[in-house]
């Protein structure tokens, strides 16, 4: 069992990434065995970032595109943090 923290900034730096791999090292199991449960996280219509933000994320997978609608603001988008964690560990190898 591990237990990660990582709004979009961590997120970003691969903490889930890092914690899925130590895992994985210490029990000596294939990534496709690591399970993933996420727990309460700011909803994708509730958390808004700016342009910075967006441009992070899809420099570093260009598949995070798909994680971000546009607020109607200017320069604005909604991130759905639950998806970028999928992405993040999807990526890495880890499924579930």
């Amino acid at each position: 069992v591990a237990a990660a923290h990582a709004g979009w900034r961590g997120l970003h730096a691969g903490v889930l990434q890092a914690s899925a791999g130590a895992l994985s090292r210490a029990c000596k199991v294939p990534l496709t065995q690591v399970k993933a449960w996420m727990g309460p996280a700011i909803g994708p219509h509730s958390f808004e970032v700016g342009a910075e933000v967006f441009h992070a994320f899809v420099q570093q997978s260009p598949n995070a595109i798909e994680c971000f609608k546009q607020s109607g603001k200017p320069e604005k988008y909604m991130a759905d943090l639950y998806a970028l964690a999928r992405l993040a560990l999807r990526e890495l190898g880890a499924s579930n």
